[in-house]
């Protein structure tokens, strides 16, 4: 298995509604209005109710869209899995993400409650 590409680089975006569901999943809307070579990226994640509830960690999936330089959608979707970094509202993820032209990326994902902010690492999968 060929390791993960080069760093695309690190963005810093917003969460702008959080929504907590019956089936005890959390979605979340977030924005990043710079992502590099992706441009601006809006999309909804849903954090699944965890697998291990004394280990704090379940399944992550997102879809969204990215806005090309020519200002048209990108749609994309991914999957992964999280895990919460500190009791309260801190959590990690790490997913694939494919977009409608083949692009496809690793991301690392840090979600912080006390601000409401998400920070990106992007990485090359395909390099």
């Amino acid at each position: 298995m060929e390791h993960l590409g080069n760093k695309m680089g690190t963005y810093v975006g917003e969460v702008i509604k959080q929504t907590f569901n019956e089936d005890r999943s959390v979605s979340a809307h977030i924005r990043i209005k710079d992502v590099g070579p992706l441009g601006a990226i809006t999309g909804t994640c849903t954090f699944e109710a965890p697998e291990s509830p004394e280990h704090n960690t379940g399944i992550y999936r997102e879809r969204g869209y990215s806005l090309a330089s020519d200002g048209s959608p990108v749609m994309y979707r991914c999957a992964g899995v999280w895990r919460e970094t500190n009791a309260g509202g801190n959590w990690e993820v790490k997913h694939c993400a494919v977009n409608a032209e083949g692009m496809r990326v690793f991301v690392v994902l840090h979600f912080k409650t006390e601000d409401m902010s998400v920070t990106a690492t992007l990485y090359e999968l395909d390099s």
